[in-house]
């Protein structure tokens, strides 16, 4: 594999450099890039009650979401807490399909499709969680428009923003599928 990637990039060295590296590589720069795209400047932080960072205290799990509980107040950040709302209570997950069903109008219901987690030990995760919130832009602002959840709505500007976000994930995610890829032979085979 190492040989095939030198080939199509004369300016890695199989020698010199170990593929797995090359992915975690990838993968850092990515999450960087995208805290300095996604990250909300200008807006004012309100103070922090360390009472309501834990996020196995009651209110946490059964409560909407609030903004203490973001790890970074960014585009990313609110689409990955409100799949986290969503996964946590199969009623809020067949709200939001019903709602998906209806904005999108289809005669045969889409089960499948909500919002996925952003999952930070699986490569890829932001590229596959952008993906699906674009996919489900009109259901997604549809079902933020409640108060209690309307601070994960998205503005269009944001969303253009998660857009330019996506698009940028896009070759590194096919690069990252090149390096790791499951047809090759590993140390254990």
């Amino acid at each position: 594999m190492a040989l095939e990637i030198e080939s199509i990039y004369s300016c890695l060295c199989s020698k010199d450099h170990a593929v797995g590296c090359m992915a975690n590589t990838i993968h850092l720069s990515a999450c960087d890039v995208l805290k300095a795209l996604g990250s909300d400047t200008g807006d004012t932080s309100t103070p922090v009650d360390h009472e309501d960072l834990n996020p196995m205290a009651i209110s946490s799990l059964i409560g909407p979401p609030n903004d203490l509980n973001l790890q970074y107040n960014s585009i990313t950040g609110k689409i990955s807490q409100l799949a986290s709302y969503l996964c946590h209570s199969p009623q809020r997950r067949e709200k939001f399909i019903k709602t998906v069903n209806l904005v999108y109008d289809t005669d045969k219901p889409i089960n499948a499709k909500t919002l996925l987690l952003q999952v930070p030990t699986q490569w890829n995760s932001n590229y596959k969680m952008l993906n699906r919130a674009l996919d489900l832009k009109a259901a997604y602002n549809h079902f933020c428009t409640p108060n209690s959840l309307a601070s994960y709505s998205l503005s269009h500007l944001k969303w253009e923003k998660a857009k330019v976000m996506f698009l940028f994930l896009q070759p590194l995610y096919e690069a990252t599928l090149l390096i790791c890829g499951s047809s090759y032979p590993i140390i254990n085979q």
